[in-house]
C-alpha cells in the first residue's frame, strides 16, 4: 500500500516544497544583490605605497619609488600631475616616468625625487594624482616637515575703478607674504554703502600665498550696482590673522561722456549719483582753465551751469566723500551740425552730379562702339555683296561668249 503524502491526499508536501524551493532562489537573489551593492568595488588602479614621510628632511636629494598596478581587464595610459596644492614643489621634484601605458595586471615603478631645501618651516604635503585623460585614477603622497621657527607677516591691497551702472565690478587684490611659512587665506569681498554692507562675494577655496611673492587674485561683482559710491571692502582671514583693506569708488549713470547742446545746462538728481550728502563740481576746458564750478545740497537738482560754455569739449569733476569721477562734456553747436550736413549735401549733389555725367560718357561710348561694330559688319556684307555681283557678271559674259561661238559655227555649215 502506497502511503506517501501525495498519494494519500495529504496537505503540504509538494506545495510547500515548491514553495520552499522558491523562497530559496529568492534569498539566493536578495543576498547576491547585497554583495553588489554593498561590497567594496575593487579599484582600477593600485598605488604602493600610498603614502610615505621623509623624517628630518636635510638639504640633499631624496628619492622614494611608488608601484602602479592596473587593475582593469584594459590598458591604461596614465599621466601624473601635482594637485594644485603642491604645484609651489613643481621646481623640486622628478617624476620618472610622468607619463606611461599599462596593460591589464600590469605594474610601473615610478621614480620620485624631492630636494626640500630652501623650504620654510612647517609641515608639506606632497600629493601626486594619476590621470586616464582626464579622470583621476589614483593618487600618491610624500609629506615631511621642515624645522625651525615659522613667521607669519602678510600685507595686502587692493584695486577698483570707477564704473558705469552697466558694467560689473571688478576688483584686484594683491596679497603679500613677508613671513617664511605658506599661507593660506579665505578672501572675502564685501561692497559697503552709507555705512551699510550691500552685497558680498566669498572666494570659493582657500588661497594659497608664498612667501616673498606677489599674490593676486581677482574678484568679480556681477550683480547690477545702482549709481553712486561705494566702499569696497576685502577681508583675509588666515589661520593667525586677519587683515583688512578699504578702497572708494563711485558707480554712475552709464556714460562717461556727455552730449550737450549750446545754450542748455546739463541736469543730473542726487538720487542718479547714489544720493551723496553732498556734490561739488568744477568744469575745465581742453587749456585747463576753470570755467565753472559750484557745490549742491540735497534739496534741489544738480544743475551744471553748461549753458555759458562755447562750443567744443569739457572735463566736468563730480567730487564728494573725498572721492572724485570725471565725465566729459561735448557742447554741440546745432547751427554748425546743420551746415556741415548743409555742405556734405553739396558734396553729395556734385558727385551725384560727376556719376550722371560719367555714366551718361560711359552710355555714349557704348554706342558709338555698338555703331562701329555693326559698320564693320556693314562693310563686311558689302563687300560679299559686290564679290556676288562680280562672279554673276563673269559668268553672264562666259555664257555670251559661248552662245557667239556657236551661232558662227552653224553659219559655217551651210551650203
Amino acid at each position: 500500500m502506497d502511503l506517501s503524502p501525495v498519494a494519500k491526499g495529504i496537505p503540504g508536501s509538494s506545495v510547500n516544497s515548491s514553495k520552499s524551493a522558491t523562497q530559496f532562489c529568492l534569498s539566493a537573489l536578495t543576498l547576491a544583490i547585497l554583495i553588489i551593492l554593498f561590497a567594496s568595488p575593487a579599484f582600477a588602479l593600485t598605488v604602493t605605497p600610498a603614502k610615505q614621510q621623509l623624517s628630518n628632511p636635510g638639504t640633499e636629494l631624496y628619492k622614494f619609488v611608488y608601484t602602479i598596478t592596473n587593475n582593469d581587464p584594459v590598458p591604461r595610459t596614465l599621466n601624473l600631475k601635482l594637485e594644485p596644492n603642491s604645484g609651489y614643489m613643481q621646481e623640486r621634484i622628478v617624476l620618472e616616468p610622468s607619463q606611461f601605458s599599462l596593460l591589464p595586471g600590469e605594474t610601473q615603478n615610478v621614480q620620485f625625487a624631492v630636494s626640500p631645501s630652501g623650504l620654510g618651516p612647517q609641515l608639506h604635503s606632497l600629493v601626486v594624482a594619476v590621470y586616464d585623460g582626464q579622470s583621476e585614477q589614483g593618487k600618491f603622497e610624500l609629506s615631511f616637515t621642515i624645522p625651525g621657527t615659522p613667521v607669519e607677516k602678510y600685507d595686502s591691497s587692493i584695486a577698483v575703478d570707477d564704473i558705469t551702472s552697466t558694467e560689473p565690478l571688478s576688483v584686484e587684490v594683491t596679497l603679500r607674504n613677508f613671513g617664511n611659512i605658506i599661507g593660506y587665506a579665505q578672501v572675502r569681498l564685501e561692497l559697503v554703502r552709507d555705512d551699510e554692507i550691500i552685497g558680498a562675494l566669498d572666494y570659493p577655496d582657500l588661497l594659497q600665498v608664498l612667501p616673498n611673492k606677489d599674490n593676486v587674485l581677482t574678484l568679480a561683482y556681477t550683480d547690477r550696482l545702482e549709481p553712486g559710491f561705494y566702499t569696497a571692502r576685502v577681508i583675509t582671514t588666515y589661520a593667525n590673522a586677519t587683515s583688512r583693506t578699504e578702497k572708494p569708488f563711485s558707480v554712475t549713470l552709464g556714460a562717461t561722456r556727455q552730449v550737450v547742446k549750446l545754450g542748455s545746462d546739463l541736469v543730473f538728481t542726487f538720487q542718479s549719483l547714489g544720493n551723496p550728502p553732498v556734490v561739488v563740481y568744477g568744469i575745465v576746458d581742453s587749456k585747463g582753465k576753470e570755467r565753472a564750478s559750484g557745490s549742491f545740497l540735497p534739496t534741489s537738482d544738480i544743475i551744471i551751469q553748461t549753458s555759458t560754455l562755447e562750443a567744443g569739449e569739457y572735463t566736468l569733476s563730480l567730487r564728494t566723500r573725498g572721492s572724485t569721477r570725471t565725465m566729459i562734456i561735448d557742447v554741440q553747436d546745432d547751427s554748425v551740425k546743420y551746415r556741415i550736413l548743409g555742405i556734405l549735401l553739396v558734396i553729395i549733389l556734385v558727385l551725384g552730379g560727376l556719376f550722371s555725367l560719367r555714366h551718361r560718357a560711359s552710355f555714349t561710348l557704348r554706342v558709338l562702339r555698338l555703331q562701329c561694330s555693326i559698320w564693320r559688319r556693314e562693310r563686311e556684307v558689302d563687300k560679299l555683296i559686290n564679290r556676288a555681283h562680280r562672279l554673276v557678271d563673269r559668268y553672264a559674259l562666259h555664257a555670251r561668249r559661248n552662245t557667239a561661238t556657236g551661232s558662227s559655227r552653224e553659219t559655217r555649215q551651210r551650203p
